[in-house]
């Protein structure tokens, strides 16, 4: 992973995008869910609007967004304007008792991209209840991976208000007690 971290780092240009890119690295996430936030934000991804471009896609009907089928398909339609993922974002947030939204949230951007490629690949429907559960999952299984310290059983986790933004903030402040020790 630190060599595939490194050739990626030598790639980018000093600056902001260097700090971007450190941010990404510094979210506690599995390394193959943060490679797929970081070509999220390069638009690395093979949403619709970058295979059109690329003359890979030619019939307007497959250039629809296979989670509302209302508008074409772009990076930012998909992860932030899409009504069904919209939907996805409220419940999560009103599930984790938070107010305003989490872009670090690499469970709900991936498990929506995954869900996106079963309808646009396999033809499944896009179901917004499947989606929430399977994030529901994903977020307690990295959790239990990536924090030794999480104990909290998965029938605990479905019911009680986590409230990720105090996590998060505090896994923030742990990375920053960190650097200034250094």
């Amino acid at each position: 992973m630190k060599k595939a971290y490194k050739v990626i780092e030598s790639k980018i240009r000093p600056g902001e995008e260097g700090a971007l890119f450190k941010q990404i690295w510094s979210i506690k996430a599995p390394p193959k869910a943060l490679i797929f936030l970081w070509r999220i934000v390069n638009r690395g991804i093979p949403s619709v609007d970058i295979l059109k471009r690329r003359n890979l896609i030619l019939d307007e009907q497959q250039s629809l967004c296979v989670l509302c089928n209302k508008v074409e398909e772009t990076v930012s339609h998909l992860f932030c304007t899409c009504q069904e993922v919209d939907n996805i974002w409220k419940s999560f947030l009103n599930w984790i008792n938070c107010s305003f939204p989490l872009p670090q949230d690499v469970a709900t951007t991936r498990t929506v991209w995954m869900n996106r490629n079963k309808g646009r690949f396999e033809g499944d429907i896009f179901n917004s209840e499947n989606t929430i559960r399977e994030i529901t999952c994903t977020s307690w299984q990295w959790m239990r991976f990536l924090n030794k310290q999480f104990t909290i059983p998965f029938a605990q986790w479905l019911v009680t208000q986590v409230n990720a933004c105090c996590l998060w903030l505090s896994d923030r402040m742990e990375v920053s007690k960190v650097k200034e020790g250094q």
